[in-house]
């Protein structure tokens, strides 16, 4: 994954001066790996600032840090040491004070994915993509910036103490299938109108394709016909039969213009095709991001909240788990409350 962000990464380059290496205020992609402290690339260093405002959710707590260790955990950090955000700790490794993953809260990959698929169904497939792209970077868009960051623990016995999901279910786990989907099925929804816009120009476009298509075919027959007429006139002509000669040529002259009829039409249907995407590449080019980074960013607080709660119902129902359960919390939430709180 971290070697097709930095291909994207670099393909962005080239689409205009939009990232912050070049001057621009802009990154799709969690391409820079260690914590950079001032780079706005660096989503583990968002993390840990992002980190610093949350507040604990758990009664009792709710004016605490939300990465402050317990005192009346069993399990504390060596004398003269912490577990939470002071010192070097979140920034030297991903195993410092405990395993941790800085989480994107909408994943880099979730994005690519649903920005492929605005497009990917039509022929203009490439173009769209990239104007999408362009168009999330021309309003600023930063994956790696704050609102999309938390900080996850990996192990049990740090997400029971701070009330928090792992990060994966396991430590071996690749990723988090069942959250990325979820995530993925919102985030469809903040580009839901270029979508929309861009599938009926195309399936108007393919209808006039097969059209053309099929006039193409019946052009091909007629010419084929009035083609078999005149070979059957001349060898008429040629034995002096000039009655039946006459006659082929006039079949030949029909099917002819058959054939010119079709051609036109094929002409017709394919510049009406041709038409339908350019009408879907200005639609795109006029409103290439939908909700855009205002929907992406909204999409981003309201899971996050429901992150921090959900990692509290694991810890009151006992569940060891991560962002995989995070769907089964949604539902129990919504069961509970008929409605609210993060859509299904």
């Amino acid at each position: 994954m971290a070697k097709q962000a930095k291909e994207r990464h670099l393909n962005d380059l080239n689409i205009g001066k939009y990232h912050f290496t070049q001057g621009g205020k802009s990154c799709l992609n969690a391409h820079v790996s260690p914590y950079q402290e001032g780079k706005p690339c660096s989503h583990r260093w968002h993390a840990r600032v992002e980190g610093a405002s949350l507040r604990k959710i758990e009664p009792g707590h709710e004016e605490e840090n939300l990465y402050k260790w317990p005192s009346d955990m069993p399990k504390q950090p060596p004398v003269g040491t912490t577990w939470d955000l002071s010192g070097d700790n979140f920034t030297t490794s991903a195993s410092v004070p405990y395993s941790f993953e800085a989480h994107h809260v909408v994943p880099n990959e979730e994005l690519s994915i649903v920005i492929n698929s605005i497009g990917k169904e039509s022929a203009k497939k490439n173009e769209i993509t990239l104007l999408v792209r362009k168009g999330l970077m021309q309003e600023a868009y930063n994956l790696n910036d704050r609102v999309n960051m938390i900080i996850l623990p990996m192990m049990r016995d740090e997400a029971f103490a701070l009330a928090l999901p792992k990060h994966k279910r396991t430590v071996e786990q690749f990723n988090h299938h069942l959250y990325s989907c979820y995530v993925r099925k919102h985030l469809k929804k903040a580009l839901a109108v270029v979508k929309e816009d861009v599938d009926a120009h195309e399936e108007e476009a393919k209808a006039n394709d097969k059209a053309a298509k099929e006039s193409k075919k019946e052009a091909h027959r007629s010419d084929e016909q009035a083609d078999r007429q005149q070979t059957l006139a001349k060898a008429h002509t040629e034995k002096g039969w000039s009655g039946r000669a006459g006659t082929h040529e006039q079949r030949a002259k029909s099917h002819r213009l058959q054939a010119m009829n079709k051609w036109a039409e094929a002409q017709y249907h394919s510049d009406e095709a041709r038409e339908q995407r350019v009408m879907a590449m200005k639609k795109v080019q006029a409103n290439p991001t939908g909700q855009g980074k205002q929907g992406i960013e909204n999409l981003s607080k309201v899971l996050k909240e429901g992150i921090i709660a959900a990692g509290l119902w694991m810890k009151q129902t006992g569940l060891d788990g991560s962002l995989e359960n995070f769907r089964d919390f949604i539902k129990q939430r919504d069961t509970a409350s008929s409605g609210g709180g993060m859509p299904d």
